[in-house]
């Protein structure tokens, strides 16, 4: 009897703790005309708030080209925006990070560039929806620069 409350107590400790912290859910794919696609994946979830850690994923015509692990949500949003300029794509992070990736989704270069002008041709938001406890993708919305510095964490 008591090797069996043993065994249930482990069991729902890691339902509980360790099992959110494993799980990576499938996040919405934002499609670019060359194939490119980016998305954004809630790891090591929070098992009672919305706090969690964010895994960006690149894919060209479906092959995972590479993963980024991006500033994490502290529970009151933390979004990333999407803009192309020239032949790159440029993902800024709400901690001021700029990802550089060129058009085949390889990284180039990561800079920090906290309060910088935006670049002028905006893709969408990447944002964390509650409902879908997932990131979607928000186009056609009017930006700042203060929805897009959020935490000056370097």
């Amino acid at each position: 009897m008591n090797l069996f409350k043993i065994a249930w107590q482990i069991s729902i400790f890691t339902f509980v703790y360790l099992f959110p912290m494993l799980t990576v859910d499938a996040g919405e794919i934002y499609k670019l005309k060359n194939g490119l696609a980016f998305y954004i994946n809630v790891i090591n979830q929070h098992p009672f708030l919305v706090d969690h850690e964010k895994l960006l994923i690149i894919q060209n015509h479906q092959k995972q080209v590479q993963q980024i692990t991006l500033y994490g949500d502290p529970g009151t949003g933390s979004p990333a925006f999407l803009f192309k300029q020239n032949e790159d794509i440029i993902l800024i992070d709400s901690n001021g990070y700029w990802y550089f990736f060129n058009q085949k989704g390889v990284l180039l270069r990561k800079v920090w560039k906290w309060q910088e002008d935006l670049p002028r041709d905006f893709i969408g938001i990447i944002a964390y929806s509650k409902d879908k406890n997932d990131y979607i993708l928000i186009k056609n919305r009017r930006i700042t620069k203060n929805d897009v510095y959020r935490y000056k964490d370097p």
